[in-house]
């Protein structure tokens, strides 16, 4: 999940729900709000005793390759006790 430094939350599992939505602002330029949540357990049945974890921020996008649909950016998230910056090529979601 954006919003949470690599590796504070660790198991063997993750589950996780998230959404985005994009929007083009000018020309090549984007932008992005998200929202998730998740937990970290390390077997299912942990699932219901799990710290849940949510998340959510806004991000900046700039169409690198048009032809190829390729996008640079980063995002700014923040999730509990926790924030995150992410610098991305390419897209998590598909094009």
């Amino acid at each position: 999940l954006r919003g949470y430094s690599e590796g504070r939350f660790r198991a063997d599992q993750v589950y996780a729900v998230q959404s985005e939505l994009r929007q083009n602002v000018y020309k090549k330029f984007g932008m992005i709000g998200f929202f998730g949540i998740g937990a970290a357990v390390d077997k299912i049945k942990d699932l219901g005793e799990a710290v849940i974890l949510p998340s959510a921020g806004i991000g900046f996008r700039y169409l690198m390759i048009p032809d190829e649909k390729i996008n640079i950016g980063v995002d700014f998230g923040v999730g509990k006790d926790d924030w995150s910056m992410v610098f991305r090529i390419g897209e998590t979601f598909g094009r």
